[in-house]
């Protein structure tokens, strides 16, 4: 999780830090090392009865005014936008408004200011000059101090919003329940917005790479390290979701083994008293702990497989039925098991089918009353169908809904999306004075 935290804020200071160096750098170069660039600049001064001086006409606008918006960007990103997320107060949102209007009448007055001192307009607004013209041209700065008030307010207004929207989609990414993913996601498309949007804007508006072909080599190479990495991290993300699989059904089992008695122990006991029947001639009680046992094995040595053949589930479903009814009547209780023919050929999780079944006899049947438990299998090529019917009792008695939306609920539909996720249909309720509950699996491979 700590490496795949959203990065858009980090990535964001990267980009925009390096690319404000880069500019100050080239201004600086071009001011002191090669003044040579500025004598078309220095010639449109003198022709227009102006003084000019490299640094106060050229360095420190050029500079100052970068170096304005990034401290507006800072403000922003860091100050305002973070600490109205994390109040939401009246004051907060007071405050940030103030903020973000402050923000804009300073852009506009220092860009302002520095077109004065730079005098953009005599050279056409050329290369060095194109970050001037996002306020819009002035040709008479300093004798309207309002003429970018209205543009830099608009635009802090439409940046101040992409950052809000950004720390909230970063913010419901990280609370996410399957967070890991939506962060990937975003950290995928803030790169996009990078690799092929930021950057070559900023290199265009910086004159940094003029060639047509430089540019379509920058592309082609990127493209080509973009679907790299897009098949490296989906054979990544397939084996986190492996591992999110494997610890899952292991939460799950380990669940299911709490809430139950020791099975080892259990199984041992089984034994001696399965001996101890056969000696005193008691078939039935007999019978009954071999089918017991038989279902602890199952317990033991299946039940932490992904998947195992149907049939063998329904073999557990059977020993469970044939237990039950031996501690029922059959004159009050009426116990119907239909399974298709065809069933038994595909593989289903363990331990999936049973809950419903358990849920029928403790809920659905009360002896003396008169009740019923009717379990219908049916299998295609494609599906898997389970059905359970069983009578309903007063809600002070027992209500089988209740049960089914407590724990064994929960633990069903958790390896239900686990694996079987858009691929099943789980549906109960109150039907006809019984109460249904009906489960369909797709079995088609994806």
């Amino acid at each position: 999780m700590k490496q795949l935290k959203v990065k858009w804020k980090t990535q964001g200071l990267i980009l925009i830090s390096t690319i404000v160096v880069i500019a100050i750098a080239k201004y600086i170069w071009i001011a002191l090392i090669t003044e040579g660039g500025l004598d078309d600049y220095k010639i449109s001064f003198q022709k227009n009865h102006l003084s000019y001086d490299k640094y106060r006409n050229f360095l420190i606008p050029q500079a100052g005014v970068f170096l304005l918006f990034y401290v507006g960007y800072l403000w922003l990103n860091f100050i305002t936008i973070p600490v109205l997320f994390r109040t939401k107060t009246f004051s907060a949102y007071f405050l940030a408004a103030l903020q973000v209007g402050t923000i804009g009448c300073l852009l506009a007055l220092g860009v302002n200011t520095a077109t004065y001192f730079a005098r953009p307009y005599l050279y056409n607004y050329g290369p060095f000059f194109q970050f001037y013209a996002i306020f819009g041209y002035n040709d008479k700065p300093l004798q309207d101090l309002t003429f970018f008030w209205s543009k830099g307010m608009m635009l802090v207004l439409i940046y101040a919003g992409y950052v809000a929207l950004k720390e909230y989609l970063i913010a419901k990414a990280e609370r996410a329940p399957k967070s890991v993913y939506r962060i990937s996601r975003l950290n995928w498309i803030n790169s996009f917005l990078i690799l092929f949007i930021k950057i070559p804007f900023f290199w265009v508006a910086l004159h940094i790479i003029g060639s047509l072909t430089m540019f379509r080599s920058y592309f082609a190479l990127i493209s080509l390290a973009t679907i790299v990495y897009a098949i490296l991290q989906t054979r990544r993300m397939r084996q986190l979701r492996r591992t999110e699989k494997a610890l899952t059904r292991s939460k799950a089992d380990l669940q299911f083994l709490r809430s139950q008695i020791n099975p080892h122990f259990l199984f041992n006991v089984l034994n001696t008293l399965y001996g101890t029947a056969l000696l005193d001639g008691s078939k039935r009680t007999a019978e009954g702990i071999q089918k017991l046992g038989d279902m602890m094995r199952f317990m033991l040595r299946e039940n932490h497989l992904d998947f195992i053949p149907l049939s063998r589930e329904i073999a557990y479903l059977h020993n469970y039925i044939s237990l039950q009814k031996l501690r029922l009547q059959e004159e009050t209780t009426t116990v119907e098991l239909s399974i298709d023919e065809n069933a038994g050929g595909q593989l289903i999780v363990p331990m999936l089918l049973i809950p419903f079944v358990e849920n029928a006899f403790k809920h659905g049947v009360q002896p003396p009353a008169k009740s019923w438990v009717k379990i219908t299998l049916t299998c295609k090529a494609e599906e898997i169908r389970f059905e359970v019917r069983n009578s309903l009792f007063s809600a002070t008695d027992n209500n089988p809904e209740a049960e089914y939306s407590g724990v064994g609920l929960p633990n069903v539909r958790e390896r239900l999306n686990l694996f079987y996720p858009g691929k099943h249909q789980l549906n109960y309720g109150i039907q006809d004075q019984e109460f249904v509950a009906e489960l369909i699996i797709n079995t088609l491979p994806e």
